[in-house]
C-alpha cells in the first residue's frame, strides 16, 4: 500500500491456502521481479522508460501487474514485440488474466513501458520518496527455482 496523504492508514490483508501432507509431490513457484532505475523526467515533461529481460525457459506466469508512482501514465508490458498487459491507473493497475489454465508461456524476452507526465517544476527520478518514481513488473510463475530479479534489463544471478 501506498499512503499519499499524512495521516496513519490502516491496512489488513488475508492470505489463504491449503496445506498439503507431508511428503506430496508439489510444483514449486516464485516471484519473477523487474526494476527499471534510469527513468528520469525533466521538470514539466513527459517521458518514458523501457526495458526487456529474458524469462526462465518452460516458466508459466501465473500473474503479473506493474508498479508505479502518481507521475505515471501508462505501463505496458510485452512478450517480445506482443502486448501482453497495459495499464494507465497507477495506484491500481489491475492483473493478468492468468490466473486459471492456460497460463501465459512467454516465446520471447519479458519486455515493459512505463510513461511518465512530469507537471512539477522538479526532475522526477527513480526512488521511493515523494516526487520519485518507479517501473516494476511484479508477476509469478512455476516450475520454479527461486525467485527472479531483473535490474534494468539484466536477470541477477
Amino acid at each position: 500500500y501506498l499512503n499519499q496523504g499524512s495521516e496513519t492508514v490502516s491496512t489488513s490483508a488475508t492470505i489463504t491456502g491449503d496445506l498439503r501432507p507431508a511428503g506430496e509431490p508439489f510444483t514449486q513457484a516464485a516471484a519473477y521481479l523487474t526494476r527499471e532505475s534510469r527513468s528520469a523526467v525533466p521538470p514539466g515533461s513527459t517521458g518514458s522508460v523501457t526495458g526487456s529481460c529474458g524469462v526462465p525457459s518452460g516458466a508459466s506466469f501465473f500473474a503479473l501487474t506493474t508498479y508505479t508512482h502518481k507521475a505515471s501514465t501508462r505501463t505496458e508490458v510485452r512478450d517480445g514485440t506482443t502486448v501482453v498487459f497495459q495499464s494507465t491507473d497507477w495506484s491500481n493497475p489491475g492483473d493478468a488474466p492468468w490466473g486459471t489454465p492456460p497460463h501465459h508461456v512467454f516465446t520471447g524476452n519479458l519486455g515493459y513501458t512505463c510513461e511518465y507526465n512530469n507537471p512539477t517544476n522538479a526532475p522526477v527520478t527513480f526512488g521511493d520518496g515523494e516526487g520519485d518514481e518507479a517501473c516494476m513488473v511484479i508477476a509469478y510463475f512455476f516450475p520454479a527455482t527461486g525467485n527472479v530479479m531483473c535490474v534494468n534489463g539484466t536477470v541477477l544471478p
